[in-house]
């Protein structure tokens, strides 16, 4: 499991369904939270339950995204970082995957040779 600090965070989505706020509300399993509504939306502490709980599934915010001069999710080397940011691929269930670098990458859950060979290709290879 991924585990990500409050400033590291880049999106997230619910993999196992809860109630929250007041009045309480059901949160579906598959609800995408951008990066502001999971730091504005949940007291820090309640986050990092959801998320070791498995409740929630976040990923890293892009190295791009940090950069006052790049949007989220944007290619990092469109600004100025010569390294790529890392990509990760997480499981939806149901035998498919997503690939994350900062943002989804794929539009619709790919098989895990589909999300692996994506994954791959972000990366330089093994010296």
């Amino acid at each position: 499991m991924l585990t990500l600090r409050q400033n590291e965070i880049g999106g997230g989505r619910v993999r196992r369904g809860f109630w929250m706020g007041t009045p309480p509300k059901y949160v579906l399993a598959g609800t995408e939270f951008t990066r502001e509504q999971l730091l504005k939306g949940f007291r820090p502490l309640n986050l990092q339950a959801l998320m070791e709980q498995g409740a929630i599934r976040c990923w890293p915010l892009s190295k791009g995204a940090a950069d006052s001069k790049a949007s989220p999710g944007c290619d990092p080397a469109a600004s100025g970082d010569a390294e790529p940011a890392e990509r990760f691929s997480f499981h939806e269930g149901f035998g498919k995957y997503s690939v994350i670098e900062g943002r989804k990458l794929n539009p619709e859950p790919l098989t895990k040779e589909q999300a692996m060979a994506l994954v791959m290709a972000g990366r330089s290879p093994p010296h």
